[in-house]
């Protein structure tokens, strides 16, 4: 870091930085010779290095520099693109990483060290690098809408698929639109950045999870027990849909069990159809420490009506598949969960210490006691919301979530027709002491940007800005721009950040999409402040 030769605030002393400190001819020390005692310190030398290399984990858009010192040293790098970062370690062997680097692109990387003194030294020569460009497969994406000063600084990251196709890769777009990272390796990856930096995966039904670091690497790998061995197995069916890092450290995972439940309806349309004996899926909670060991879990049907029907709960493409939770959140306040149960058109909220069911947020049909005693009183225009998918409780209490709007009715009233469906962004506010709710914000339907997604999608909420970031995953529209149930319709999606105003005003937008008929589709997206983690760069 350079420094400026000036006195400190406040009457401190003058510090002398690198930059300042000659050698006996008058020139600045920065050249790895030793200083004449007289006239400052001795500058730490580069004993081996800088050196560059390709990443060799599988992240391509990155590079690893190496050098080591004779002293111990603080590292940095000055990518050729504007940007300087400055490693907190003092050490005298570095592996430093380079990273948010665009594809096809040739950088010119200067590399400096300092000492505990702040006696800096710039390696002679820069470091040439040039990053291989994007794979013929890659999706689509294109930057619609950048608003520079209104936008969040970060980093988008998610995982498009394409049909029925798993994923190839988990990508990062940056503020300006540009793909500056991405990851190949786990198939149908669920994204969920860490408070570390690193980013959890898991593959989609497939009983598996790692945590990576930005450069690739995997650090910690979960396998559910039925998936068979892995690294540290935990004893639950396949994880899906979500995972969540609390507090203490623990993962807080969605798992899957069945039950045989007599007199079951057999239609989510019919109410005289007769009822049978099923097989029936619903959802578990599970709580368990990085080593595998379950803390806790917590069945859906034992917090929920295990008879009650939703639209899907029958019909859906996975029978009687009652529950279909898809997304946690956690309320630190009073240590409770947060869990969005699709299938059931509602969310619902419970102790963590004692499994007390606290609330439920939705359309008020067909609850019975005692679940009836837990509902959620409308306050004002409320909207309910359908299908839902993401709870995001933000810091001053509000409850965001992404409204998909499926059927907007529950049964056995009629559905709304596809084409009038719309989605929505939408915040709630819960006073819970009154079991009141009202809601404050939202995005998307009559009235404002009218946009129909019947599967995945999410919202985040933005802690720099406020704003709100919106997936908007699964559009399967006609040639009209329509929605439709059509299966050789075509599919996209897209990413955009709104602010939290009313009207919202969309600052960023990503399409994921062909000019031929595509079947894109993005499950959730979330954005990370940055690439380097917190703990590395000062």
């Amino acid at each position: 870091m350079t420094r400026s030769c000036s006195l400190i605030a406040l009457g401190l002393v003058a510090v002398l930085s690198s930059s300042c400190a000659e050698d006996s001819s008058g020139s600045p020390a920065r050249d790895g010779t030793t200083p004449d005692a007289a006239t400052g310190p001795p500058a730490p030398r580069f004993v081996e290095g800088p050196t560059i290399e390709n990443n060799p984990n599988p992240v391509p858009l990155a590079a690893v520099v190496r050098l080591r010192t004779d002293v111990p040293t603080r590292a940095r790098i000055e990518i050729g693109d504007g940007r300087t970062v400055a490693f907190r370690q003092l050490a005298t062997s570095h592996v430093l990483p380079v990273l948010g680097l665009q594809p096809g692109t040739t950088y010119s990387i200067k590399v400096s060290i300092s000492n505990e003194r702040g006696v800096e030294v710039e390696a002679p020569a820069a470091l040439p690098f040039t990053t291989v460009p994007l794979p013929g497969d890659f999706p689509p994406i294109t930057a619609t809408v950048v608003q520079p000063d209104k936008v969040e600084p970060g980093v988008v990251v998610f995982s498009p698929a394409r049909a029925s196709q798993p994923p190839r890769y988990v990508v990062g777009v940056d503020e300006a639109g540009k793909v500056v990272w991405y990851y190949e390796g786990l198939q149908g990856a669920v994204v969920r950045p860490l408070a570390s930096g690193n980013l959890l995966l898991v593959a989609g039904g497939k009983g598996v999870m790692i945590e990576i670091d930005t450069l690739g690497k995997t650090l910690h790998e979960w396998r559910a027990e039925t998936t068979g061995s892995g690294a540290i197995s935990v004893p639950v069916t396949p994880f899906h849909h979500d995972v969540l890092e609390l507090p203490s450290g623990n993962l807080l995972v969605l798992s899957r069990e069945t039950r045989e439940l007599g007199d079951y309806p057999t239609s989510d349309t019919d109410p005289n159809a007769p009822k049978a004996s099923a097989t029936v899926i619903g959802d578990v909670v599970v709580e368990f420490r990085p080593d595998g060991t379950i803390v806790n879990q917590w069945s859906l049907f034992d917090l929920l009506d295990p008879y009650r029907i939703g639209y899907d709960s029958i019909t859906a493409i996975v029978q009687n598949d009652w529950s279909h939770a898809n997304g946690l959140a956690y309320s630190a306040g009073d240590d409770a969960i947060i869990v969005s149960v699709r299938h059931q058109d509602v969310v619902c909220k419970f102790s963590r210490q004692t499994g007390k069911l606290l609330w439920l947020l939705g359309p008020h049909a067909n609850w019975k006691p005692p679940w009836s005693g837990h509902l959620l009183a409308p306050q004002g225009g409320l909207e309910w919301p359908y299908h839902i998918h993401s709870p995001v409780l933000t810091p001053d209490g509000e409850l965001l979530l992404f409204d998909n709007g499926n059927q907007r009715a529950s049964p056995f009233d009629a559905a709304l027709p596809v084409p009038e469906r719309y989605s929505r962004a939408v915040a709630y506010s819960i006073d819970e002491a009154k079991m009141e709710v009202t809601e404050v914000w939202s995005y998307g339907g009559p009235g404002d940007e009218w946009f129909y997604s019947k599967a995945m999608s999410g919202v985040s909420w933005l802690p720099k800005t406020g704003n709100v970031l919106v997936t908007d995953g699964n559009r399967v529209e006609d040639d009209a721009g329509k929605p439709t149930v059509d299966p050789g319709a075509s599919f996209w999606a897209r990413i955009v950040e709104v602010t939290r105003t009313k009207p919202a005003t969309k600052v960023f937008e990503l399409e994921i999409r062909e000019n031929i008929p595509g079947r894109w589709t993005i499950y959730r997206g979330h954005k990370m402040p940055g690439l380097y983690p917190a703990a590395l760069v000062q």
